[in-house]
């Protein structure tokens, strides 16, 4: 109350022109009420101003989507829209089929669905080592896709199953298919011979090969297999899907995205990004183990191959990997190709 009468009795006295006549005493006064009223207002708008600032950027943090959850809320959605739009192909299917590739880690309560040629050796070797598995009491296997050696989920009962299925993190990785095709075929066939190729993959897969070679050739079972051939007997009507090697099968074959439900799908394309973010949701650091991670089949060695094959073969190519294409976001061909 003394404060705003003050405050009233100097303005009065300013308009009047009397605050002259009182001298310094009233500029003094004057002087001191405006820096202690002014002083408290900063004081209390400063710690107002501190404590707002500091929740408005607790709950940004929040609640701001980053850029990993973005990408990975996208890529699950496409896999889910076109899970609903092939709703009537995939009662043909069954999500049992990918049992056998559903890698179990019951301690970090993960699981990995393992898919050859997506970096599927390294995979395995970071598991082997997470779970201390060893053989003759050394970690350090040389056959990592050794029969038995990783947990799938076929030793698990129907129940126990299902409990995984609902409770665990569930992941994959994939990279674009013909990338994969293309390195399974520089892996597995390139400068093998017939004979070797014929005992690895059977007479399906040497069928269209046998029908372009000459007796002589077979005969000496040397003449190397060039990737148009590869691809050719792929695309030749004879060879059926029932006789897909499994290092070229479809993602959709292997993992069955549309009967379980993942967490989260990784790419090769955006590998060390990926492996961040499955560290934030689970607390499991993967990275240690692909430091030294490359590619070996890169775009310039993919455009080379790429380009001998012919029309038709593409075309029958991009029918058949179709369905992964569409389901993981990737074009018919790799844009460096």
């Amino acid at each position: 109350m003394l404060y705003e009468a003050l405050c009233n009795y100097i303005a009065a006295a300013a308009v009047k022109g009397i605050a002259k006549r009182m001298g310094k005493y009233v500029i003094i006064a004057v002087i001191a009420i405006g820096v202690f009223a002014v002083s408290g207002v900063l004081i209390a708008c400063m710690c107002y101003s501190q404590t707002t600032e500091e929740e408005i950027e607790l709950a940004i943090k929040e609640t701001k989507p980053d850029k990993l959850s973005v990408e990975q809320s996208g890529r699950l959605k496409v896999v889910a829209d076109w899970c609903k739009k092939l709703n009537w192909f995939l009662k043909t299917q069954s999500w049992e089929n990918s049992i056998p590739h559903l890698i179990v880690d019951d301690e970090r309560k993960v699981m990995f669905c393992a898919i050859p040629k997506v970096a599927s050796s390294n995979w395995k070797r970071t598991f082997i080592k997470a779970l201390n598995i060893t053989r003759n009491g050394s970690s350090d296997i040389r056959d990592v896709h050794a029969p038995g050696l990783l947990p799938d989920l076929r030793l698990y009962s129907k129940s126990e199953q299902e409990y995984r299925l609902r409770n665990y993190f569930k992941f994959m990785f994939v990279r674009h298919p013909m990338e994969r095709l293309l390195s399974a075929y520089r892996n597995k066939i390139e400068n093998k011979s017939v004979a070797i190729y014929k005992k690895d993959f059977g007479r399906h897969a040497l069928m269209k090969v046998v029908n372009e070679k000459s007796p002589a050739e077979l005969k000496r079972q040397s003449k190397k297999i060039s990737f148009s051939e590869f691809t050719n007997t792929l695309t030749d009507p004879a060879y059926t899907l029932a006789h897909y090697n499994v290092h070229w099968k479809q993602y959709y074959k292997l993992c069955h995205p549309c009967f379980v439900k993942y967490d989260f799908v990784g790419k090769i394309e955006s590998f060390e990004a990926d492996l961040e973010y499955i560290r934030l949701k689970t607390g499991v650091d993967y990275r240690p183990s692909f430091q030294h991670h490359r590619r070996t089949t890169t775009p310039d060695v993919s455009r080379e191959y790429f380009r001998a094959l012919s029309n038709r073969t593409s075309r029958v190519l991009s029918q058949m990997y179709s369905l992964d294409m569409s389901l993981f976001q990737y074009d018919w061909r790799p844009k460096s190709l």
